[in-house]
């Protein structure tokens, strides 16, 4: 880890108490050249929070981004009391408070390679506030939408 992704995850230890991470870089079929990187923190006293990143090159910046953003999503959760909307939301708290589904499936250890459909869209998302703010969306090719559906779900 470079000095970025250090100072990433010093900032997630300022909003949620992390007892350790695990990075995880599954079997995949994408091109060879394809780095993808997922990372669980564990929450002290509590359950889990996930983020990842795949692409082109070093992937590790883009994925902590999102972990530290669990994080603060967490933490404003735990702090203000503030209610989670989205089904999106739901699971990120859900799975912040249960650890259980994660550790049943790290210790089933898959044997196949995980196919991922081809790539619609990697990139970043123009928008009025892209100066301050990077907005960065993955979709693959007949991705279903991300609604609906089971709040336990593992995308792992």
């Amino acid at each position: 880890m470079d000095e970025k992704d250090q100072d990433l995850l010093r900032a997630l230890q300022r909003f949620v108490p992390i007892e350790k991470i695990l990075m995880v870089k599954p079997v995949h079929s994408l091109t060879p050249f394809c780095n993808l990187e997922i990372y669980f923190a564990f929450i002290r006293g509590a359950g889990v929070i996930s983020a990842g990143a795949a692409g082109l090159g070093e992937v590790s910046e883009r994925a902590l981004s999102e972990l530290l953003r669990h994080g603060l999503a967490v933490s404003r959760y735990w702090r203000d009391g503030i209610k989670p909307q989205s089904l999106y939301e739901r699971r990120l708290i859900h799975f912040a408070q249960d650890r259980s589904l994660l550790q049943a499936r790290l210790k089933a250890k898959g044997t196949r390679v995980v196919e991922l459909p081809p790539l619609r869209y990697d990139g970043e998302i123009q928008h009025a506030l892209q100066d301050d703010i990077c907005v960065y969306h993955c979709l693959f090719e007949e991705q279903p939408l991300f609604v609906g559906g089971d709040v336990e779900r593992l995308c792992l």
